[in-house]
């Protein structure tokens, strides 16, 4: 007798419909051979789906509110515009642009406009605190802003209520480093006469260096070399 429909499956069963093929000459009747392979993982089904953990939800974190004061300070004039995003330098967690261990007052903004001149960031800056110095960043060949400059204040605090205005306009900004410039004028002698001199040529001697500097009198000089005798570049005149 042929079963005119077989059961349903699902591919909870693991199994595939299996193919009906006639037997027995005459007699009318169907054998039906399982074609299906035993323990074959298949496509789950939408309720298995929960059990993969296929899909984990994304964690949202909640915006962080800027202090009353400084909004009011941002909507001071000199409006300070929304920052100029930089794909390639994705703006830091505020948490992370606020780190200052060695308590820095020089703050470092980065997606300022390319109009920006060195008065404008001042004036951006001004609301904040005392300004120290301040300096945008200008290219030479086009004259404007490259995007980024720097703010220094007379205290931290003036300089942590800086990265928090810009980074709520979506600045990248933080501390700035401390220069190896800045780390050896700590250590500076004004009443030191003995000059260093960079970019030289290589093949300059002591007399030619001394002689930079004429009209004015070289008590000393001289030229730092490699073990091989060629110059380094580099040279020291008092």
């Amino acid at each position: 007798m042929i079963n005119s429909r077989r059961e349903s499956i699902s591919s909870n069963d693991q199994d595939v419909p299996p193919t009906p093929v006639p037997y027995g000459a005459g007699s009318g009747q169907v054998a039906v051979f399982d074609r299906s392979t035993p323990n074959v993982a298949l496509t789950p089904s939408p309720t298995n789906l929960l059990a993969f953990n296929l899909v984990t939800p994304v964690k949202q974190t909640a915006p962080v509110q800027l202090p009353l004061h400084l909004q009011l300070l941002l909507n001071k004039e000199p409006t300070i515009p929304r920052a100029i995003p930089a794909p390639s330098s994705p703006v830091k967690p505020l948490d992370r642009a606020l780190e200052n261990k060695n308590g820095e007052t020089n703050v470092y903004i980065r997606g300022l406009h390319p109009e920006t001149t060195d008065d404008m960031l001042y004036a951006y800056g001004a609301r904040f605190g005392e300004i120290q110095s301040s300096k945008a960043i200008i290219d030479m060949k086009s004259n404007q802003c490259k995007g980024f400059g720097f703010i220094k204040y007379h205290n931290y605090e003036d300089a942590e209520g800086c990265i928090r205005g810009f980074h709520h306009l979506g600045y990248e900004c933080s501390f700035a480093r401390e220069s190896f410039y800045s780390k050896l004028k700590k250590f500076s002698d004004e009443g030191n006469t003995n000059l260093y001199v960079s970019n030289i040529p290589r093949n300059m001697n002591e007399h030619e260096l001394s002689e930079i500097f004429a009209p004015h009198h070289v008590i000393s000089s001289r030229i730092l070399r490699s073990s091989d005798g060629h110059g380094r570049g580099v040279g020291f005149a008092r």
